[in-house]
């Protein structure tokens, strides 16, 4: 059973395509997929600063059913593992305001916290740290958030946080 469909990945803030035309993206496989017989909500994966362009709000919220955020909160310097849930939280209520998609609810569609790599001000990364912050996500945002990755990804690039690799949590969801 299939309860959402996302199209598109970030690729506005990516900047591999514009709202207009991952618009006309978003209609067509809409036509595509329901043509064939799915009946549920569809989305785009954007980052909360792309969903506050007017641009996006003006092309993009008529075509999507559920606003759908890409929330890490390691990418903010100012929160620390402790405060994740927090600040998710308040972001995905930020993403359901009426200044975005007119109250439409919202899904965190990508959200947790590296175990390893480079400190980003207050957010530090580690097995202890991702412990607490995905904990933190859980209770406050859980019902809301899609948490990344199960596995940690050796075969990305570690990038300039040194921390592409080390997203994996699967093992947080055990007990």
């Amino acid at each position: 059973m299939v309860e959402l469909v996302v199209i598109g990945n970030e690729c506005i803030f990516q900047g591999r395509c514009s709202a207009s035309s991952l618009k006309q993206l978003i209609v067509s496989a809409k036509a595509t997929i329901s043509g064939a017989g799915y009946s549920g909500p569809f989305t785009t994966a954007e980052t909360v600063g792309v969903w506050q362009q007017t641009d996006v709000i003006s092309e993009i919220c008529d075509a999507i059913d559920i606003v759908g955020g890409q929330i890490h909160p390691y990418f903010n310097a100012e929160t620390p593992a402790s405060a994740a849930g927090t600040f998710v939280k308040s972001q995905i209520e930020l993403l359901e305001s009426s200044n975005i998609c007119g109250n439409k609810p919202a899904l965190n569609l990508e959200c947790g916290w590296p175990s390893g790599g480079n400190c980003n001000g207050k957010a530090c990364p580690g097995t202890s740290e991702q412990a607490i912050a995905i904990a933190s996500i859980k209770e406050l945002a859980g019902g809301k958030t899609v948490f990344f990755s199960f596995h940690n990804d050796e075969w990305k690039e570690p990038g300039v946080c040194g921390c592409e690799r080390t997203w994996g949590c699967g093992e947080l969801f055990t007990s």
